[in-house]
């Protein structure tokens, strides 16, 4: 008699009833790791001696999980971090936006019993794994297993990753990461009652004067030839997508499915899609040239810079005189939201650069500390108050506070892993807007000095792909600016 699991052909003899289904079963769980060592027969006898596939189990195991190379790698310092991240991605579906991609060459199967086998491996023995195998039960306790034993390295093994990142060519970003993130921190504090006028209204316009105002636009700053041809070329193979009247700005430049570049723009009907439009067109322009990932540090610096150009240029136009503080505010509305939401890991990330590694220890004195703090404040407090004869009718406000400062750091490690990795992205992409909106502005501040600035921008547009950050502190004379001082330069709206 005999079966067929997928590509696998199992014989057995009809005695041999009551041990098929345990067996459909392991192969069924194992699918992968058995169909590799078959070979070219494809085919499980257990007709004679059901013990045979036991055995010859174990020995298909041993082959691929106890062999000196695999072993060799399955030791590395970073195995189980790694393991630990590809199991996050895949539970928690995070992707696009994920710092490390998931890795397309391993089955979940594959990485269920890699995880496994280090769980055996420090609360086992071998054949607890081979046996572990075959119904995979307890997979969700082995998880947290993973979890608990691995979080902390598992969290500066993504550090140690993203700052490799910044250091392959961003280098110059790098040593200023602290300087760039306190700017804007520090903004965020002088700005505290800062409102947001995100759904502002803005001026209508049609498609038609939309249309006329881009040809100005780009006479305006005397664009090449060959960027009018682009968006010509654009409207013409319909590859602008205008959305109207949204509740949020979704506007970017996107490798749409087809493998074409095209150029969303929300809220196409007013000034501010307008805007919009113009920083993802100069994206637009920049792909073209083959932006490359490795200069990611200035990708948003032409974008930034003539967005606000295009805000200046609707005032020239005659429309409203607050469009450039508006389109300033915005941008600043941005960064503040950026800003404010990745600081814990910007914190971090410069703290590990800085000093290396960061601990669960040092973590909880941390906390242990400050709730130590809070509490001898609370009882002062309280006894000030009582001395003075007053009752308090509430003493929620003063009680001692009281928490396992172990179990909260280790969730908010698990947290910071998952932001991480949900957003690692964010964390470069944000660093682009934080920077490259500094740098416009200090290049914007020697316009009185320089009458070649929209020449020169035009020029890195055009050759981003091979634009640094010390090209561009060069070109526009702004040596200094990534030097301390430098931010008191700042313009101040």
């Amino acid at each position: 008699m005999k079966i067929q699991i997928k590509d696998i052909e199992l014989v057995f003899s009809e005695n041999q009833q009551q041990f098929l289904d345990k067996i459909k079963m392991t192969i069924q769980n194992n699918y992968e790791l058995i169909l590799s060592c078959l070979g070219e027969n494809k085919t499980i006898d257990i007709s004679k001696d059901e013990s045979n596939f036991n055995d010859t189990f174990y020995y298909i195991v041993k082959e691929v999980f106890n062999n000196d190379n695999n072993k060799q790698a399955f030791s590395d310092k970073d195995f189980l971090s790694a393991l630990h991240v590809e199991a996050l991605i895949r539970r928690k579906k995070f992707f696009n936006t994920t710092i490390v991609e998931q890795n397309p060459n391993m089955s979940d199967e594959l990485l269920s019993s890699l995880i496994a086998y280090k769980y055996f491996e420090s609360n086992g023995t071998f054949d607890d794994f081979v046996e572990y195998l075959k119904d995979r039960n307890n997979e969700e306790k082995i998880f947290q297993w993973l979890q608990d034993v691995s979080r902390w390295d598992t969290y500066n093994y993504l550090l140690n990753i993203t700052s490799n990142f910044l250091k392959t060519d961003d280098n110059e970003f790098f040593k200023q990461m602290n300087y760039i993130t306190s700017i804007w921190f520090g903004r965020v504090i002088d700005n505290i009652q800062y409102k947001d006028d995100s759904n502002k209204e803005y001026q209508k316009i049609s498609e038609k004067e939309f249309d006329t105002l881009f040809y100005e636009f780009l006479n305006y700053i005397n664009a090449p030839v060959e960027w009018i041809k682009i968006y010509n070329e654009l409207k013409v193979k319909g590859l602008i997508i205008i959305e109207k009247e949204k509740e949020y700005d979704n506007s970017m430049c996107f490798l749409d499915n087809d493998g074409i570049f095209k150029i969303l723009i929300g809220n196409g009907d007013n000034l501010r899609g307008f805007c919009n439009f113009v920083h993802e067109f100069i994206h637009y322009v920049s792909r073209q040239k083959g932006l490359s990932i490795e200069k990611m540090a200035v990708s948003e610096f032409p974008s930034i810079f003539f967005e606000k150009i295009s805000a200046e240029f609707l005032e020239e136009k005659g429309y409203s005189n607050q469009i450039v503080n508006q389109i300033i505010n915005d941008r600043e509305s941005n960064n503040y939201s950026l800003i404010t939401s990745m600081q814990p890991l910007f914190s971090d990330l410069i703290r590990y650069i800085n000093y290396g590694e960061i601990n669960k220890s040092d973590k909880m004195s941390f906390y242990k500390n400050l709730i130590e703090s809070i509490n001898r404040t609370r009882k002062k407090l309280l006894k000030i108050i009582t001395d003075a004869g007053e009752q308090v009718e509430d003493l929620s406000a003063f009680e001692e506070i009281k928490v396992d400062i172990e179990k909260d750091v280790d969730d908010e490690c698990d947290l910071m892993i998952d932001s991480f990795i949900k957003e690692g992205l964010l964390v470069i992409n944000g660093y682009q807007y934080l920077l490259d909106s500094y740098l416009v502005e200090q290049v914007l501040n020697r316009r009185n000095n320089d009458n070649t600035i929209i020449e020169k921008m035009i020029n890195v547009t055009d050759n981003l792909g091979t634009t640094s950050v010390k090209d561009i502190l060069t070109l526009f004379g702004i040596e200094n600016a990534l030097q301390e001082g430098a931010a008191k330069k700042l313009i101040k709206k």
